[in-house]
């Protein structure tokens, strides 16, 4: 695997597990929402694993920076 390939999927499961605690921190919720290009955080998994598949493989959604589904606030809240 390239380097820079091996750096993205290692900072790409830290995101995961981040939004993967913060799913699971919360009762209510349990489902994780995907940001990779093709969910565009519309579709849910349970699977955070599905979630870096995703993200390895069609990176995430063009303009995305905060993961307000998973605890991230948006600038000036």
């Amino acid at each position: 695997m390239p380097g820079y390939l091996s750096s993205y999927t290692d900072e790409v499961s830290k995101f995961i597990d981040i939004g993967t605690t913060h799913a699971y921190s919360n009762n209510a919720m349990r489902y994780i929402h995907c940001p990779c290009h093709d969910c565009k955080s519309e579709k849910v998994y349970v699977d955070g694993s599905i979630i870096r598949d995703h993200l390895v493989m069609h990176a995430f959604t063009k303009g995305y920076t905060i993961w307000t589904y998973h605890g991230e606030q948006t600038s000036g809240c």
